[in-house]
């Protein structure tokens, strides 16, 4: 997950897309609101909100927390004002779950959350209730079945690369 209003390849995507982003995930390089995504790629560059809302500090902490852990944990380094990324840490955390309760009990109280969360009244214009992964899941099962749209520049940019590292790209992506 990210902590922050939305994921970089979302940005990213806005970018090759030539699209706005919605108010609220980013301010410019000089602290305003902006919906131009292109500003992420100026000098000061814009950034990207932690979630939370008017709540952000909160985003902002756990963003902190998870960069150490993710990223100074991992070795591959922290956010250090480098427009230039070369990986993404990750952090997993494996727990053995009979080590602190029995898996009966464990999956009760996870399915009892899960039902009481679903079980919240819905938000004006909304008419059920996903767990998180459930919109990750359906997309990748929607993309099993129909494909995956990849717009002109990312597929132009993956060409580029691709043709780099000599892939034969003749007869890929035509449809």
């Amino acid at each position: 997950m990210t902590t922050s209003v939305v994921a970089e390849g979302k940005i990213r995507l806005a970018i090759n897309q030539g699209v706005t982003v919605p108010e609220g995930w980013l301010i410019d390089g000089h602290g305003e609101p902006t919906t131009e995504p292109n500003d992420f790629k100026d000098d000061p560059p814009a950034a990207i909100l932690p979630l939370g809302g008017d709540a952000g500090h909160k985003g902002y902490g756990l963003s902190i927390m998870v960069e150490l852990l993710g990223g100074a944990l991992s070795g591959q380094g922290c956010a250090a004002g480098d427009r230039e990324m070369i990986s993404n840490g990750v952090l997993i955390n494996a727990y053995h779950i009979e080590h602190f309760t029995d898996m009966e009990t464990f999956y009760d109280e996870v399915e009892g959350l899960m039902r009481h969360v679903k079980s919240s009244r819905f938000a004006p214009g909304f008419n059920e209730i996903l767990a998180p992964g459930e919109p990750e899941f359906r997309t990748a099962e929607r993309r099993a079945a129909e494909g995956i749209e990849v717009d002109d520049r990312s597929w132009q940019m993956a060409c580029e690369i691709g043709a780099e590292f000599g892939v034969d790209l003749a007869g890929v992506g035509e449809s």
